[in-house]
C-alpha cells in the first residue's frame, strides 16, 4: 500500500471543501470506554465523556448532534484545524511527514469507500451527513483486559499493569504506569470494576447499523471477550459482509472461534504490536512467548479475507539499539507475505516523554544513524522500505537542552530500576549500551510530575496531549 507523500496530500486535499478539512467528524467517531471519552480520531483532544449511568447508545447520540460536534465541523468548513488536532495531524504535515497525518488518512479512506466519492455526501453541521446522519466508521475501546504488561503502556489500557500498579506503592504517584492512584475517580472504577467478567459490557448496545469500517483496539482485543461479543453480533446479523474490520493486537493469541469470526467479515486488517525481536519484545511486551507470537503473526495472514497487516513498533531507548535486528526480523515477514504485508511504523513515543529517544546523547542517535545505513545497504533495502525509517529520524533528530535531557535520562532510569525489581528483569541485560545513563542517575534531578503526578506530562514546557 502506497504512503501519502507531498503530491498525493495535494490530491486528497482538492477533494475535500478545503486544505484544512477533515471528514472525520462528519463520518467517524471514537469512543474510549476506559477513560470514558469522545474525541476525533485516536490521536486528537479528547473533546466529550460519558458514563455508565445511562445507555451509552444514547449518550452517543446526543453527543454526535451536540454543540461541541456542531462547532468543530463548522471549524472544518470554514477551513481551520480544531487545536485538538493541531498538536498530531497539524504537526505531522508541517514536517512533510504525511503518511502519518490521519486527516489525510480519513480522506483517503472515504474516497475508496464512498462509490461516488465525496459528491455522495452532504457535510451536515448537526448530523455529520445528510445521507447517513451518524457515524459510518467507529473506532471503539471495549476495555482495558490486557494479557500483557508492556514498558511503554499504563494502566490506563492494561488491567494487568492496573493490578501490578496498585500492588506496588513505589510505583504510585510519580511513574507513568499510574493512571489510577493519583484519582479518586480511577480508584473507585478499579474497585467496581472487573474486566476479566464477560459481564462487564457497556459498549455491545451501541448501534452498528450501516457502519462499513470498524476498528477495534484494547487492552487486547483478540482477548477482550466483548470484542468476540460485538463481532458474533455482527456475524449473526449478517452486516459482517459489509464492514471493514480493523483490529489492534499484541499477536499474542488468536483463538479458533475468533479466526472463524473473523473470517466473515467483508475484510480485515491489523495493526500488530512488536517491539522487539525474542528476548527483547519478551522483557519490553512483558507477558510475551516469542514463539508462540510468531505463530500467531503467520496465522494471520492466512486469513481468506486478509486486506493488510502492518507492524507497529515502539521506538523507545532499549529497541532504538537494536534497530537492525529489528529490521531484519521485519523483512523477512515484508518480504515473505508481499502482498498482504503493510510495513513498518516507527512509532514516536507520546507518554512518557522520557521514552523519547530524543535525550539520548548525540554519539549514541549516532550510532542508530549508522546501524540504520547498514540496514539499508546489507538488507539490500528498496526505497519504500527505507520510508519506514522517516518516523525514526524524525525522532533522532528531535534535540533538548542540556537540562532536560539529564533529568529526563534520570526519569528514565528511575522508571528501569523500579520496574526491574518488581518483575526480577535487568533492562542492562536486554541492552548493554544504556549503561552509561545508569551510571551517571542522579535520584536527586527527577521530574517531580505536574498535578497528575506523572513524570513527562510536560514537553518543551507544553502540557503533552489528553490521552
Amino acid at each position: 500500500m502506497a504512503k501519502i507523500d507531498k503530491k498525493e496530500a495535494e490530491r486528497l486535499e482538492s477533494l475535500v471543501p478545503n486544505k484544512k478539512f477533515c471528514p472525520a467528524p462528519f463520518m467517524h467517531t471514537y469512543i474510549n470506554s476506559n477513560n470514558r471519552g469522545y474525541k476525533l480520531c485516536c490521536m486528537s483532544h479528547i473533546v466529550g465523556r460519558w458514563d455508565t449511568e445511562q445507555s451509552l447508545k444514547e449518550q452517543h447520540e446526543e453527543f454526535w448532534t451536540g454543540e461541541t460536534m456542531q462547532n468543530i465541523r463548522q471549524d472544518f468548513l470554514d477551513g481551520k484545524m480544531p487545536e485538538s488536532c493541531e498538536w498530531w495531524c497539524g504537526r505531522w504535515e508541517k514536517e512533510g511527514i504525511y503518511h502519518k497525518s490521519d486527516r489525510l488518512d480519513f480522506i483517503k479512506r472515504y474516497e475508496l469507500e464512498l462509490k461516488a466519492g465525496f459528491t455522495e455526501v452532504n457535510w451536515d453541521i448537526t448530523h455529520g451527513t445528510l445521507e447517513f446522519q451518524k457515524p459510518v466508521d467507529i473506532d471503539l475501546r471495549p476495555s482495558k483486559m490486557c494479557n500483557l504488561k508492556c514498558r511503554s503502556c499504563n494502566s490506563l489500557w492494561s488491567d494487568k499493569i492496573e493490578q501490578e500498579v496498585l500492588a506496588n506503592p513505589e510505583i504510585q504517584g510519580w511513574s507513568h504506569w499510574d493512571m489510577v492512584t493519583q484519582s479518586p475517580n480511577a480508584m473507585r472504577k478499579a474497585k467496581q470494576i472487573d474486566y476479566s467478567d464477560p459481564k462487564f459490557d457497556v459498549v455491545s448496545n451501541l448501534d452498528f447499523s450501516n457502519v462499513f469500517r470498524l476498528k477495534m483496539s484494547g487492552g487486547e482485543t483478540l482477548v477482550d471477550p466483548r470484542v468476540y461479543n460485538i463481532m458474533k453480533k455482527l456475524v449473526d446479523s449478517g452486516e459482517a459482509k459489509n464492514v471493514r474490520l480493523h483490529q489492534i493486537t499484541n499477536c499474542t493469541s488468536l483463538p479458533s472461534r475468533i479466526y472463524d469470526l473473523l473470517a466473515q467479515f467483508k475484510e480485515v486488517s491489523f495493526n500488530i504490536s512488536v517491539d522487539g525481536v525474542k528476548e527483547t519484545d519478551e522483557f519490553l511486551r512483558d507477558g510475551t512467548r516469542w514463539d508462540r507470537k510468531q505463530k500467531v503473526f503467520d496465522k494471520i495472514f492466512t486469513l481468506p479475507n486478509l486486506k493488510w497487516a502492518g507492524i507497529m513498533h515502539v521506538f523507545q531507548p532499549v529497541s532504538a539499539f537494536q534497530v537492525k535486528r529489528n529490521v531484519e526480523w521485519f523483512l523477512e515477514g515484508y518480504r515473505k507475505y508481499t502482498k498482504q504485508h503493510n510495513g513498518v511504523t516507527f512509532n514516536p513515543i507520546v507518554d512518557p516523554w522520557y521514552l523519547s529517544v530524543s535525550w539520548l546523547d548525540e554519539d549514541h542517535k549516532d550510532y542508530i544513524r549508522q546501524q540504520v545505513k547498514e540496514c539499508i545497504t546489507e538488507f539490500n533495502m528498496c526505497k519504500q522500505e527505507q520510508q519506514w525509517f522517516d518516523l525514526l529520524h524524525s525522532e533522532l533528530d528531535k534535540t533538548q537542552t542540556d537540562e532536560r535531557r539529564k533529568r529526563y535520562a534520570n526519569d528514565y532510569v528511575r522508571a528501569e530500576l523500579a520496574l526491574d525489581k518488581i518483575r526480577n528483569t535487568s533492562s542492562l541485560t536486554i541492552e548493554p549500551m544504556l549503561q552509561r545513563y545508569f551510571d551517571r542517575y542522579d535520584p536527586n534531578n527527577v521530574t517531580h510530575g505536574d498535578k497528575t503526578g506523572r513524570p513527562g506530562a510536560h514537553f518543551d514546557g507544553k502540557p503533552k496531549p489528553t490521552v
